[in-house]
């Protein structure tokens, strides 16, 4: 009987969620979807602990951002599935804010592409597809996996995998997707040489090699492949935050990370960064939302860590899911 509830609510998702979004401009859909998040947000429940948890870090955060949590996840959801169609609803140019720009365009006119980094925190997809909307060359660095045990069977799997990627396909940026048979740094190289954005999410599971970093009252674990990349293409590397404010988005554009083009360096780069994103939690407390990297342990050292499940994972891009005629 589980088989035929998950079964039935992917195609729920996907031919009645799915099919109803498409069908409405992002722009119309924020209201529903703000309303959806205040039915959703519960005083108990994954928000509260989402709350504590964070709390544990931050013990002078608030204690009232758990619902605010809870009710962005609605219209997270309803931008992913406007992807496609993001560029063309011009109503989105009056919900955005854009600070600092100017960084962003310094860094490109220096010739050697910018390497753009951001965090799972508020609308970050809406973030790179609005610099789309801006006219940038966005290529987004992806490691999508097999779901099909956390999901429960294959098929259901392949359907789901197939709706996601149909809407990456049609998406206005350039997927880089890691495969153990592909050459990503070639790629991501390629990219910067035509002058190019390539875009890292540094506190992804994904990677070959990890910092162990400070955050608040503990660390957090994140991928140092873009600190190698900054100190082997010397392309200038920067920060985006995209940021939910009532009913707008604020896209604010860091300056540059500071590098001396030394080994010692990575780690320094990597620390630049923790410490951008501890400033945005600490402001906007209920939009970080890939907390599970967090751990309270008191190293004093910061460690280089390798991440071995690569080996034992499944990745997939486009090509494995062929458009359907």
């Amino acid at each position: 009987m589980a088989f035929k509830i998950r079964d039935f609510s992917t195609w729920f998702i996907q031919i009645f969620l799915g099919k109803a979004i498409s069908l409405f401009a992002l722009s119309q859909l924020h209201l529903p979807a703000r309303l959806a998040g205040n039915l959703l947000a519960r005083p108990q429940g994954a928000g509260r602990r989402y709350q504590d948890k964070l709390r544990s870090f931050f013990p002078d955060l608030p204690t009232t951002f758990g619902r605010d949590y809870v009710r962005h996840f609605p219209l997270l959801f309803c931008e992913r599935i406007k992807f496609p169609d993001f560029v063309e609803d011009v109503a989105l140019d009056r919900f955005f804010d854009v600070e600092a720009k100017e960084h962003l365009d310094q860094a490109l006119a220096q010739g050697k592409g910018a390497i753009l980094l951001t965090s799972h925190f508020g609308a970050f997809e809406a973030g790179f597809l609005h610099l789309t909307r801006l006219g940038y060359k966005v290529n987004i660095v992806r490691a999508v996996t097999d779901q099909s045990s956390r999901l429960g069977s294959q098929s259901l799997h392949q359907a789901v995998m197939r709706f996601r990627m149909g809407i990456l396909r049609r998406t206005p940026a350039q997927f880089l997707f890691y495969k153990p048979d592909k050459p990503l740094i070639e790629m991501i190289q390629a990219a910067l040489d035509r002058n190019e954005i390539v875009l890292i999410m540094p506190e992804g599971s994904r990677g070959s090699h990890f910092y162990d970093v400070p955050l608040g009252r503990g660390q957090i674990r994140l991928a140092s492949g873009f600190a190698y990349l900054s100190l082997k293409t010397g392309a200038p590397t920067l920060s985006y935050f995209c940021v939910r404010e009532k009913n707008r988005y604020r896209l604010i554009i860091e300056p540059p990370l500071t590098q001396d083009n030394s080994a010692a360096d990575l780690n320094s780069l990597v620390a630049q960064f923790a410490n951008l994103l501890e400033k945005y939690i600490r402001r906007y407390p209920d939009q970080w939302q890939i907390l599970p990297t967090l751990r309270q342990d008191e190293k004093s050292d910061l460690p280089l860590l390798l991440n071995p499940s690569l080996e034992q994972e499944t990745f997939y891009d486009l090509d494995d899911f062929p458009e359907e005629s």
